[in-house]
């Protein structure tokens, strides 16, 4: 599977077959500028876009189930902008956007996918935040249960403790534009950004 910015491109090892946004067709991408993928444990695939919202393919159809704000709806997506999926250890679906955070979690009811979002708010002790703060570019998390969050002005750790709720740990590279956000086998966070690739050591500051 291949993200474009003009569709959704499968290969199969023969050829590729292409999704796009369909005129008066609400099973097909609400748009083509694809800006994120994920397959999760279940083989599904999740689809971010521009503008359009998050995508849940559905194979027997070949089409999606698309996800939007709904003005009003405390669980539906906080978005349209989708730019960071990351799936967790429990399962659950890590959406970052243009305008926060949110935790897609979903199971099938009667056959059919059914999916609420729970925001995840920064801790009030950061207020005021810049809107590059909020801009999330990557959700990472770790193994030690700390939330990496890459954003248009740096990356911050966080603590998500027991309450579903971020503690604040800190914040690194600040006026940065973070890239991506991963973690090695020996604990080690690695992130990118203009600067470069950086390395923080486990259990270690920058």
């Amino acid at each position: 599977w291949l993200g474009t910015q003009d569709g959704l491109n499968r290969y199969d090892g023969y050829g590729f077959k292409i999704f796009n946004k369909q005129a008066f067709d609400s099973t097909s991408l609400a748009t083509n500028f694809v800006t994120a993928l994920l397959i999760d444990r279940n083989d599904n695939l999740w689809v971010g876009t521009l503008s359009g919202g998050l995508h849940l393919y559905i194979p027997e159809t070949e089409n999606f189930i698309r996800f939007k704000p709904i003005q009003g709806d405390s669980t539906s997506i906080v978005h349209e902008n989708i730019t960071s999926l990351f799936e967790d250890s429990e399962g659950n679906i890590w959406i970052g956007t243009a305008q926060g955070i949110c935790v897609a979690k979903w199971q099938l009811q009667k056959k059919q996918p059914s999916v609420n979002f729970e925001r995840v708010d920064y801790p009030k002790e950061l207020e005021p935040l810049y809107p590059s703060d909020r801009y999330i570019r990557r959700v990472y998390l770790d193994s030690q249960n700390q939330l990496w969050v890459g954003t248009l002005n740096g990356l911050f750790c966080f603590e998500w403790s027991a309450s579903k709720k971020l503690e604040l740990i800190r914040k690194y590279f600040s006026d940065q534009r973070i890239t991506t956000v991963s973690e090695d086998a020996q604990g080690n966070i690695w992130t990118s950004m203009k600067g470069g690739l950086y390395r923080l050591n486990k259990g270690q500051a920058a």
